[in-house]
């Protein structure tokens, strides 16, 4: 089987830190993860990248994250998403994400969960390819 390394990953998260976090984490395995901070440079990042999957937070500066990757699957309908951060007690927010089949990792996690959660999404898009 092929290795996830060198697969795309790209980060959309508005907070700074946590967008540092979370691109040094991911790199852990490999991949080539790019960052954006808002809508408008995750579509730049998605065109020159067309990356395997999306990490998102569940809110960006202006609009939801649910939204922003919807918008973004449009130009790249083969990318996986993955929402990670913070849900508030409304299933409705679960539930919207997985009515659009982006996987969902809530908060609080630590960094080897997460890892751990990405390397089964990438290695399951693999797997699929082969077949």
């Amino acid at each position: 089987m092929s290795s996830i390394a060198n697969l795309g990953i790209l980060v959309l998260e508005s907070d700074t830190v946590m967008r540092a976090v979370l691109r040094d984490i991911l790199e852990q395995l490999g991949c080539v993860v790019r960052v954006a901070k808002d809508l408008g440079a995750a579509v730049k990042k998605v065109h020159e990248l067309a990356p395997d999957l999306l990490v998102v937070s569940p809110y960006i500066d202006c609009m939801s994250g649910y939204d922003a990757a919807a918008f973004l699957r449009r130009d790249c309908p083969e990318m996986d998403i993955l929402v990670v951060g913070g849900f508030p007690a409304d299933d409705r927010l679960e539930n919207r994400a997985l009515n659009r089949a982006f996987g969902i990792f809530p908060a609080p996690y630590s960094p080897d969960l997460l890892v751990e959660k990405v390397k089964q999404l990438l290695t399951a898009r693999l797997v699929a390819k082969t077949q």
